[in-house]
Order: structure tokens, then C-alpha cells, then sequence
């Protein structure tokens, strides 16, 4: 019986040690917890801002070219010739 009341107090001497560092580390915390300044408004004009100029497109003859001067077919092929539109039939009267 000696045995279980002396585990008991070491149990509650502990739990006391824990709580009483957890409380006082909480209350550290708090007391130096520094407050952040607050934010100060800077005026932004728009004389500050770079704007870049816009560049210019390519013209449609500029992709044509592009597109003919490619790689993928070689350029001793003859150029194949455009199938022709198949007649509409006449309509019957």
C-alpha cells in the first residue's frame, strides 16, 4: 500500500511541474509578444509606373513567308496542284 501512494504523489508531482511550465510559458508569450507596426500608406502616382511599349504584329505576309520557307517539306518537291470543285449537278424541272 506504501508502494501505490508514493507512485501517486511522484504522478502528481509531475503533472504539477508540466502544467506549471505550460501555464508559465503561456503567459511568457504573451507578455512578450511584440505588436507589429502598423502599415503606412505610400501614394503611388502614376508617373512611377514604366509601361512598356506595345510590339508590333506580324503582318500576314510576314507569316506567309514563314510558312512557305518551312523545313518540313523539301524544297525540290513541285508544288501540288489544288483538287477541283466537282460540278453541282442540275436540278431537275
Amino acid at each position: 500500500m506504501k508502494q501505490a501512494k508514493e507512485h501517486s504523489r511522484t504522478g502528481l508531482l509531475v503533472s504539477l511541474l508540466l502544467h506549471a511550465g505550460l501555464a508559465g510559458g503561456g503567459i511568457w508569450l504573451v507578455l512578450h509578444n511584440e505588436k507589429p507596426e502598423p502599415l503606412q500608406e505610400v501614394p503611388i502616382s502614376l508617373a512611377m509606373l514604366q509601361i512598356e511599349p506595345a510590339t508590333p504584329m506580324e503582318t500576314p505576309s510576314e507569316l506567309e513567308s514563314i510558312v512557305q520557307s518551312s523545313p518540313s517539306e523539301p524544297e525540290s518537291a513541285p508544288p501540288k496542284p489544288e483538287p477541283k470543285p466537282e460540278p453541282k449537278p442540275e436540278p431537275k424541272p
